[in-house]
């Protein structure tokens, strides 16, 4: 293809992966033929890969390059999106987890937050099988830092659905967020007044730190609800990470959130708390 030709004028590239994006999405019979281009594939992940290494990336999303880069980091999202696991791990593989994650930490913040994207998309229903490919714990603590330290809203969407995808594998897994403390990062969504978020923070203001505007979008509420949906799935470790969750106030603050504005939030957090009220009271002394 004369997109992936070096002496092509650098303003054709951005608008040939700009219109590419829309062609490697799920229902899209194009997509199969750029998964079948390995000098295509080669030239995306080449592109987005620039962006870690270039001393002429300035985060300014009007510049050529991060323009370039950013529509090959979106078109590598659309085409992980509901991708077969075959398919996931051959563009991981290509793509590599220090690359990604280096991506997902960009002064951008449209490569930040299409970064993430693909992380969230790349753990879809197949976290167990694509973290044999990649740490996930390294994965775990960019988000950590992502939800304590980012203001924009896709940003902090995209990382909380990556973890909450992470939050669907298996009770190891679910063990590694535990251990990661992702639940201190994403306990301030949960609340949804000035008033309580700052009672909230009181009791942690020496472990994290965080805008505590950002949970007053429902986006964002709903996104950390599922990741509590998620380690409430059944398994052998259920009841130890209940009690963990329960030592955090999360089980409280899902009974509050039935009320929520938002009506998806309000059933999500209602299928929480029947977990919860039918979990093992703690043993008392």
């Amino acid at each position: 293809m004369q997109l992936t030709q070096p002496n092509k004028h650098v303003s054709v590239q951005i608008r040939a992966l700009e219109a590419l994006c829309n062609f490697v999405l799920e229902f899209s019979p194009t997509r199969t033929v750029v998964l079948a281009s390995k000098p295509l594939l080669a030239f995306m992940i080449q592109t987005a890969t620039s962006a870690c290494s270039s001393p002429a990336t300035t985060g300014d999303p009007s510049s050529f390059n991060a323009a370039l880069c950013l529509n090959a980091v979106w078109c590598l999202r659309n085409l992980l999106f509901k991708a077969s696991v075959e398919v996931k791990r051959l563009l991981l593989t290509e793509l590599t987890t220090p690359t990604l994650l280096a991506l997902a930490s960009h002064t951008n913040v449209s490569i930040r937050a299409q970064a993430l994207a693909i992380l969230q998309n790349l753990f879809f229903c197949d976290i167990n099988a694509i973290a044999e490919l990649c740490d996930v714990s390294q994965v775990l603590m960019l988000v950590r830092k992502q939800l304590l330290g980012e203001s924009d809203l896709e940003v902090l969407e995209r990382a909380l659905y990556a973890l909450c995808n992470i939050c669907a594998g298996d009770a190891n897994i679910k063990s590694l967020v535990i251990e990661h403390e992702l639940l201190l990062a994403i306990s301030p969504f949960f609340v949804r007044t000035r008033v309580e978020s700052a009672i909230f923070w009181l009791s942690l203001i020496d472990r994290v730190g965080a805008n505590s505007q950002r949970h007053s979008q429902p986006a964002i509420r709903l996104a950390a609800v599922w990741c509590i949906a998620n380690l409430l799935r059944d398994d052998h470790l259920l009841n130890e990470r209940i009690q963990r969750l329960r030592s955090l106030s999360i089980d409280e603050h899902m009974n509050s959130m039935r009320v929520d504005s938002n009506i998806e939030v309000r059933e999500r957090a209602a299928r929480c708390c029947i977990v919860f009220n039918h979990a093992p009271s703690p043993a008392s002394d």
